[in-house]
């Protein structure tokens, strides 16, 4: 395994966070999916819960785990200087991949409003000894517009959206991700050291209907023209085999292989383009099986 210190040249996590400003567009499964997998592949994950939701949190910690802090207690201590200590986090179901659950609300919400450093709080919280100790950082952030998801993007190297292929999600990502992105990088401009990561959209729970194909023909003729956005060649099909690992408690490689087969290849594609160095030689080769659901 390569690890990310030979690979980029800093003794550092990669930073990952999930960010749209519309739910359901299944930020939570594929940040669940892809933390389980590079914890498969013997890399060392943390997976941040920054949802009012919860839902990562629900997914992966530990049934029965007693976590009385999270994600409120980081920022409040980063506000005050400090930043993410190894008794922050718990063990997950996955191998590999710790959890940072969220124990957000409202007040959180309105709290992150008052603090004049708000948009860096996740990027102070994480730039700390404890985050040295793994090779992915992957956040889950709530599919709305508010601070303390700007700032879970600004902390990022990699802004990754997932975006179901129809006209609802196709108006949201250019009415409000993409200009909340475009306001994060005007932010850069008087803070040179708070530059994101660019914005990565990637086609989830594709169809082979006419509706979807018109959007991707859509996004493929628009995105390459909007400056930081890229659109990935990796798509992500819907199959019921993501939620059912996830349920599970198990990687998506590890599910049933009569309808897993095609979705484990899917996101190991993912990762490869969005992680080019990362060796996913280890991933169990899967001979996908007639009457996959996904062909």
């Amino acid at each position: 395994m390569e690890s990310i210190e030979k690979s980029n040249g800093v003794n550092k996590p990669h930073i990952a966070t999930f960010f749209s400003t519309k739910g359901g567009g299944g930020k939570t499964t594929n940040a669940v999916t892809l933390a389980a997998l590079l914890g498969e592949l013997g890399y060392k994950v943390l997976a941040i819960d920054a949802d009012l939701q919860a839902s990562l949190t629900k997914f992966m910690l530990v049934d029965g785990a007693n976590a009385p802090t999270g994600v409120s207690q980081l920022l409040q201590r980063a506000a005050n200087g400090g930043a993410l200590m190894a008794s922050d986090v718990y063990a997950s179901k996955f191998t590999g991949v710790d959890i940072l659950p969220s124990n957000l609300n409202e007040e959180s919400q309105q709290w992150m409003r008052t603090q004049p450093l708000s948009a860096v709080l996740f990027k102070s919280a994480l730039d700390g000894e404890a985050s040295k100790a793994y090779d992915f950082i992957i956040i889950d952030s709530q599919g709305s517009k508010g601070e303390i998801q700007r700032s879970a993007a600004l902390a990022a190297d990699s802004i990754l959206s997932p975006i179901v292929p129809d006209m609802l999600n196709f108006g949201e990502l250019f009415a409000g991700t993409i200009p909340q992105i475009a306001q994060l990088n005007m932010l850069s401009k008087y803070a040179p050291s708070c530059v994101p990561g660019r914005l990565k959209v990637f086609i989830n729970r594709n169809e082979k209907t006419s509706m979807a194909e018109e959007v991707v023909k859509s996004l493929e003729s628009l995105l390459p023209t909007v400056e930081g956005v890229d659109l990935l060649s990796a798509r992500i099909n819907k199959s019921t085999a993501f939620g059912n690992a996830i349920a599970a408690g198990i990687s998506i490689n590890k599910g049933d292989k009569r309808i897993g087969a095609k979705p484990t290849r899917q996101s190991i594609a993912l990762i490869e383009e969005l992680f080019p160095w990362v060796d996913t030689s280890s991933i169990d080769s899967i001979e996908l099986v007639s009457g996959d659901a996904n062909e």
